[in-house]
């Protein structure tokens, strides 16, 4: 069920963000490399970055998780095993 605009107003001032926000963090997400959308993906957690959260909704009716993981896996198609071992090569863990 898409929500509405006034729906997505509510839910988002629940929790904590402005439509232009959401909409700002979309626009963050679209303009990532490859690199850093799996960098996040791997070393973060979803409460400490908005970028992976479900519960956003932009105002085009997508949340940002949906966004961020059809950038990731859809776009630049996943994290291949080299862009894994760069990760770890760089970051460790």
């Amino acid at each position: 069920m898409r929500q509405t605009q006034f729906q997505r107003m509510l839910r988002n001032r629940e929790v904590g963000f402005s439509q232009a926000q959401i909409d700002e963090y979309a626009e963050k997400i679209l303009q990532k490399s490859h690199f850093d959308l799996a960098y996040l993906w791997q070393y973060t957690s979803d409460n400490l970055t908005p970028l992976k959260r479900a519960d956003l909704i932009t105002s085009s009716g997508k949340s940002l998780h949906d966004i961020f993981t059809d950038r990731l896996f859809n776009h630049f198609g996943g994290i291949t095993p080299e862009l894994s071992k760069q990760l770890y090569t760089e970051f460790g863990r």
